[in-house]
């Protein structure tokens, strides 16, 4: 069991466009909307938030990379007209660095005024806008680079999105990353730094390259160095590195990052095995990490994305009930991918408003609005909505349990699975005579637990046997999270049009539900539910 408080919040490079949304293009007073912006994370058990400085180029000053700011007057690119004025994050960046020095290095250090452990996020291959000829959040060190130099690791490794990854066997890609981390490390000063390999893992073509984990492994062993000398120098603590990566050990191997390795030589702090985008995998082997960390002292928590299955979001049962799962399986902690704040309802605000008298926000209809706890509803992407519930159901193993959980079987997006690797995409589970199965949840022994399974209408409900005991059919139910979706959006179609049953189950003591069904039938949906 975990023995810290806190989860991890990721902050989003495109910041300073939610909040230019926030306050519907104005952005007078910056300060002031930084700080109610800020304010909207205390109280809910986030202990570390990681700030997104670098995705395809640097989100703040940089003299080693192309800065996101001066694509706002940009007028030619690799050879072509281009005018990105009315690109939301380029606007805003603009706009925000004319009114304030640094407003993003400002977010950081009230950060850590605040007591949050500050942290620098940088993608290590993000690849928006492949193969497009021009794009506002490209640098020209990197990316044309890359272009005109054989730096991508090319269509066939994974598909045409990720084709323009940049290739870690280029010297000069690690160089400029290397330098470009030195840069805003000594410049911010943070807690810790975010090597994100979930944007991207396509490092390398892998099956061209037989040293990619070395490789990679001294490039990391490069930044580690770094960073000592960068404490020596100023005689602080030694800045911690996290490493977001792909949820098996051996499937990261296969993309050349031999986390095993980075482990021994105690290359990194903390590794996040995470979810990507699509969907929240549910059953991640969060064990198999823990042993493989057994007796050192790197941190092994888990990540869980919005996602719970697109397009349905998450909501607070759900992430209860990965979030417990994953504290029972070993995890230190919890990782919040793209649960940012943007356009969502803050706390209570009032005696911040007193003391903030002339300050005003506007509503969803652009009226000002005394009432300060509303920062925007305004739909701006699937991400918007409050998530103050959903980091305090992280912020320890008992949080996490304190509510309703649903354990609802999702599956491993299949961009994360290189050639040879684990995919795990369960459903259907196929029932012709009998079929076994088992489902990570945790610990359920001593709870009121429910079993729904969602099956093609009109085939009578599977026998189920749960842990070696028949579970008791109680009916059909509509209380199916995807039959009932908490949050809005369209319901997956693969979940339309089934017959729902409850069944009441009798559970072992070990983190897995064994079932065997018996019947025939083709379960399209599975889902145990703790009530609180």
């Amino acid at each position: 069991m975990s023995n810290k408080n806190g989860c991890y919040v990721n902050i989003d490079g495109d910041v300073l466009g939610y909040v230019y949304h926030g306050a519907k293009g104005d952005m007078s007073n910056l300060r002031e909307k930084l700080d109610l912006y800020l304010e909207g994370y205390k109280g809910y058990g986030v202990s570390d938030l990681l700030f997104t400085v670098f995705c395809q180029n640097s989100i703040v000053p940089s003299k080693t990379v192309d800065w996101l700011y001066d694509n706002y007057d940009k007028t030619e690119e690799d050879g072509k007209p281009v005018n990105y004025k009315g690109e939301t994050h380029v606007r805003a960046c603009y706009m925000a660095y004319n009114e304030m020095k640094d407003p993003i290095g400002y977010m950081i250090e009230e950060s850590k005024k605040a007591g949050f452990n500050t942290w620098l996020s940088y993608r290590m291959n993000d690849c928006h806008w492949s193969h497009a000829e021009t794009a506002p959040g490209r640098a020209d060190q990197l990316y044309y680079h890359a272009k005109y130099n054989n730096g991508f690791i090319g269509d066939h490794v994974a598909g045409r999105y990720f084709g323009e990854c940049f290739d870690y066997t280029s010297e000069h890609i690690r160089r400029v990353m290397l330098e470009y981390i030195k840069e805003t490390v000594y410049r911010y000063h943070p807690y810790g730094i975010e090597l994100d390999f979930l944007r991207e893992p396509f490092c390398f073509d892998y099956e061209k390259t037989p040293d990619a984990c070395r490789i990679m492994t001294e490039f990391i062993s490069d930044i580690k160095k770094m960073l000592a000398e960068y404490a020596r120098i100023y005689e602080r603590a030694p800045v911690k590195i996290l490493a977001r990566v792909v949820p098996h050990i051996e499937d990261n191997r296969i993309f050349g990052l031999d986390t095993e390795e980075w482990i021994k030589r105690g290359l990194v702090d903390v590794i996040v095995p995470s979810s990507r985008w699509n969907s929240t995998d549910s059953d991640m082997p969060i064990s198999d990490w823990v042993a493989l960390a057994e007796g050192t002292n790197v941190e092994i928590s888990a990540g869980l994305e919005f996602y719970l299955w697109l397009p349905i979001k998450v909501n607070d049962e759900t992430v209860r009930g990965l979030a417990s799962q994953y504290f029972d399986s070993g995890a230190e902690r919890i990782y919040l991918y793209n649960y940012y704040r943007e356009a969502v309802a803050l706390p209570d605000m009032t005696e911040w408003s007193k003391a903030h008298p002339d300050f005003r926000l506007s509503n969803e209809n652009g009226d000002d609005t005394d009432d300060a706890h509303i920062w925007n509803t305004e739909k701006l992407a699937a991400i918007d909505f409050d998530k103050t519930k959903i980091w305090a159901a992280c912020e320890n193993p008992e949080a996490a349990r304190n509510g309703a959980r649903r354990y609802v079987l999702t599956y491993l997006e299949n961009c994360l699975v290189p050639r040879g690797g684990k995919y795990f995409d369960p459903l259907p589970i196929k029932v012709e005579g009998t079929a076994q199965f088992k489902k990570l949840t945790g610990k359920l022994l001593g709870e009121e637990a429910l079993l729904y399974l969602g099956v093609k209408q009109g085939v009578k409900a599977p026998r189920v046997t749960v842990d070696g005991n028949e579970a008791t059919l109680l009916g059909a139910t509509d209380d199916a999270y995807f039959a009932n979706p908490e949050t809005d959006g369209s319901i997956p179609e693969r979940f339309n049009g089934l017959d729902y049953y409850a069944y009441k189950p009798t559970v072992d003591e070990e983190d897995y539900r064994k079932l065997t069904f018996e019947g025939d039938a083709s379960i399209e949906y599975l889902e145990f539910k703790v009530n609180a």
